[in-house]
């Protein structure tokens, strides 16, 4: 249930991680198997497609695993999941999910759910941000709290990249603003 923390230095990247889980998790013994079909990664997530077949109980399945990963103190450090386990990490690569076979688990059906919802949510955020141009005018449903005590709720887009934002003669940053509600007025 916790953490695992080795010295070995895999590769901060796709491939090392890949390298390293096959090395860690793959099995074959006893008419059992363990394998590793397809690994996505994003940030310090790491998503495995891992095919298991238990040829004594007829078992040929696909499912999904979710490690967490950690460089700290010249250790790396891994935490891994089964999708059964109902992590909280939903940023599973399609591909990943394309390869999954069906399942009856709650946990796994709502983990799978809420993937295929949050690539649903980037995709809309996508086309949203395609349509802000520099100078429109944003109204939020909330008003934003800055620090320094301002309460904002109508904002002009200076810059959508770097999520700048001027009002009157103040410059403000405002982080996530693609997640937050809001309208176009000019």
């Amino acid at each position: 249930m916790g953490w695992t923390g080795v010295y070995e230095r895999p590769e901060n990247n796709l491939k090392g991680m890949e390298k390293f889980f096959k090395r860690q998790f793959e099995f074959e013994k006893d008419g059992r198997k363990l394998e590793i079909v397809d690994v996505g990664k994003y940030g310090k997530e790491v998503y495995l497609a891992c095919h298991f077949t238990d040829l004594n109980k007829n078992i040929n399945e696909t499912y999904a695993m979710v490690v967490l990963t950690s460089f700290e103190g010249g250790m790396f450090h891994y935490k891994e999941m089964s999708e059964n386990a109902g992590p909280c990490a939903y940023n599973c690569p399609k591909k990943i999910l394309d390869k999954l076979t069906s399942t009856t688990d709650k946990y796994a059906i709502g983990w799978r759910q809420k993937n295929y919802e949050t690539h649903e949510k980037k995709k809309n955020i996508a086309r949203r941000k395609k349509d802000l141009k520099c100078g429109m005018i944003l109204k939020f449903k909330e008003p934003i709290k800055f620090q320094g005590g301002d309460e904002l709720d109508t904002l002009t887009l200076i810059d959508k990249g770097k999520s700048l934002f001027r009002h009157n003669l103040d410059y403000y940053r405002v982080r996530g603003f693609m997640d937050m509600e809001f309208e176009i007025v000019a």
